[in-house]
């Protein structure tokens, strides 16, 4: 009867309590409607949001992609409201002002590798028609500053392309 009830109370405590995580040196940017192109339809959702140095001679690029039946995907991450507000305390989440404050000084090599260090890629595999394929992933999450309010805010998972002016 006592082992019953301790299991009781430890599923109650796992159901209430579960939800997605992500990892703890993720960077969270918090975009608004002019930062970035949002689309959105019944079975894909595209979110794209850019940066351009002028200064440096470089460029940044931060794609979400969804569509329906496509295995190369990027993940949409709901967390509760309360895990946001922690990840903002700890400084994961910044507006994409203070992130272009921080990597506008530097060079394409330098933001690059302070992009992999902080937010360390990994990589992904995943069976497509009887193949395994690699995908380098991110730790890069894009968070829309309207969904703030939501009890569940959605994250939405990015890839990262960086080049020169001249490649563009």
């Amino acid at each position: 009867m006592k082992r019953s009830i301790y299991f009781t109370i430890f599923i109650s405590f796992i159901t209430v309590n579960s939800y997605s995580q992500i990892s703890k040196n993720s960077l969270i940017l918090m975009i608004s409607e002019k930062d970035s192109i949002y689309i959105s339809d019944e079975t894909s959702v595209k979110i794209r949001y850019s940066y351009n140095n002028n200064n440096n001679g470089w460029w940044l690029l931060l794609n979400h992609i969804y569509i329906e039946d496509n295995n190369e995907n990027n993940y949409k991450i709901l967390l509760p409201k309360v895990t946001v507000d922690q990840y903002t305390e700890n400084g994961n989440i910044i507006t994409t002002d203070e992130f272009e404050k921080e990597i506008d000084t530097l060079s394409l090599n330098q933001a690059s590798k302070l992009l992999r260090l902080r937010y360390p890629p990994y990589y992904y595999e995943y069976l497509d028609d009887n193949v395994y394929k690699t995908q380098r992933r991110y730790n890069i999450f894009i968070l829309k500053e309207s969904d703030l309010n939501e009890k569940y805010v959605p994250l939405y998972e990015v890839n990262l392309v960086m080049g020169t002016n001249e490649e563009h």
